[in-house]
């Protein structure tokens, strides 16, 4: 139990902490304040349960200290200590419901007593508060949950409102924390948040939650930042902010929309207020831009063998996923989960691989707490695997083959696939020509070749259209080696199968 001292001598400061045995008794003294503005504001900050001051302070006097202390709403006992046996002084510290006067001339075994007297009673107030409210609570926590997971009938509900006229009123928002407090935090949360701006706060299928009534204009909107700075400071975790209400039987659809937004807290960690409305400009990252690059990054760092450049790889990349101006936590895990898969077949394809190689990548809370180390993790078995996998004349013609299939759009040069592969250029030429009977030349006119006649097959694309998806710029020059190679042109070899 925490214990505040007041007292503008520091001799008295000193003789009250160092003397009486506090931590035998089980009491935590808190450093000491020197006057009355200055314990209102350890007060806020710490909710000491029994408060020791001097009654005789310069500036604010400990009477009026106490007199401040009544707009502070937690249970707490005051001692008050003075150098004077004035009846006067006694009898105003009675009417401010101070619970014991003590002479500073009053022994160590006298003072422990007072205190000890004081936890009693307050063990006793928080009891008698706790049975006092725990009625009322439990119906309107009950009615409440019963709105957060449906609407109820008009007269059903209109009757609950008369009933708790505390939460009548015009607009309301429902705010949420995704953790449940634990009781000493959500008292102390819910007593910083309505010395700003009435909410009733309840847990809920896990959550915190805080019910709020707004001024009708929203003017109020520098209060509930300050609550929930308050909040925040406190549990350090991101609130998530409704769209406003003008009835409480819409309690239900708004604690479903922001549900479906929590993941975000991956995104926006240091984020006080998260807010729906804000989010909704947010479409997901697009696979267009960037998606290839990444695969073939990821390739490339995997077949190295090296964990330190897959490290700096995997840090660069979860910086580009969650510092995307687009990024929702929806959009990064398909992105990340279609990446590691399409790794993995490849993988398959040029490896041979076999066996359980990886448990999957399953996008839970564990991705989005600590992304790099889980991408670590995986990404490194699959390194580990494949590093004592031969690579022989064969295998790098595989290698070559797959670069030019998943770059087919591209303008490829010999020396961009031995670079992939990390074998010289000459060696390269030389393996693919005793492997294929073709120069690197002609293998990879023929990939282009073999996939423009899946597109002429199988799209509608125009064949200027399907000779630049197989990196051909001039439309002239792709139906001219088509030709050659099919006795065809590619319209009329798509007229031929059409038939």
């Amino acid at each position: 139990m925490k214990v505040l001292i007041v007292d503008d001598e520091v001799i008295i400061q000193n003789a009250m902490i160092n003397v009486l045995p506090w931590e035998e008794h089980s009491f935590q003294v808190l450093p000491p304040a020197s006057s009355g503005e200055e314990a209102l504001q350890l007060v806020h900050k710490h909710h000491p349960e029994i408060i020791i001051s001097d009654i005789r302070m310069q500036g604010m006097t400990g009477l009026e200290f106490i007199r401040c202390l009544k707009a502070v709403k937690y249970p707490k006992e005051v001692i008050i200590l003075s150098g004077f046996d004035e009846f006067d002084y006694v009898q105003e510290a009675i009417k401010q419901d101070v619970s014991d006067y003590l002479l500073k001339t009053s022994s160590p075994a006298e003072i422990l007593e007072s205190v000890n007297k004081a936890r009693t009673r307050l063990a006793e107030t928080k009891r008698f508060i706790q049975l006092k409210a725990s009625k009322e609570e439990q119906n309107i926590n009950r009615k409440l949950k019963t709105l957060l997971s449906r609407p109820l009938k008009d007269e059903l509900f209109n009757e609950f409102i008369r009933e708790n006229k505390s939460l009548s009123g015009a607009v309301y928002e429902l705010i949420l924390i995704d953790k449940v407090m634990d009781d000493k935090t959500f008292f102390t949360c819910s007593n910083k948040w309505n010395s700003y701006l009435y909410g009733k706060w309840l847990i809920y299928q896990e959550q915190t939650l805080i019910i709020i009534k707004r001024n009708p204009n929203l003017s109020d909107d520098y209060l509930l930042q300050m609550a929930a700075k308050q909040v925040h400071a406190i549990y350090n975790e991101p609130l998530f902010q409704s769209k406003t209400m003008t009835t409480l039987n819409l309690l239900s659809k708004r604690f479903d929309s922001i549900n479906r937004i929590t993941a975000y807290k991956w995104l926006f960690p240091n984020e006080i207020i998260i807010d729906i409305e804000d989010l909704k400009t947010r479409k997901g990252i697009s696979y267009i831009d960037r998606f290839k690059q990444h695969e073939e990054e990821l390739i490339h760092v995997i077949r190295t063998g090296e964990k330190r450049l897959l490290r700096e790889w995997i840090n660069r990349f979860v910086h580009w996923l969650f510092e995307h101006p687009m990024a929702t936590p929806n959009s990064i895990a398909h992105y990340v989960q279609h990446l590691y898969y399409n790794v993995i077949r490849y993988l398959e394809k040029i490896y041979q691989l076999k066996g359980n190689y990886g448990s999957g990548l399953l996008m839970t809370d564990q991705f989005f707490s600590n992304p790099v180390a889980l991408l670590m993790d995986i990404f490194s078995q699959l390194q580990q695997l494949i590093k004592g996998q031969k690579e022989g004349a064969e295998h790098y013609v595989e290698l070559a083959i797959s670069y030019m299939e998943r770059n087919i759009g591209k303008f490829i040069t010999l020396q961009d696939v031995a670079n992939d592969i990390h074998i010289h250029p000459n060696y390269l030429s030389e393996v693919i020509r005793k492997q294929t009977g073709q120069s690197f030349t002609e293998l990879l006119t023929e990939k282009r070749l073999n996939k423009s006649v899946e597109y002429l097959l199988f799209t509608k694309e125009t064949v200027g259209q399907v000779a630049g998806l197989v990196g051909y710029k001039d439309h002239k020059y792709f139906t001219k080696i088509f030709k050659k190679h099919f006795k065809l042109t590619p319209s009329a070899y798509r007229r031929s199968v059409e038939k």
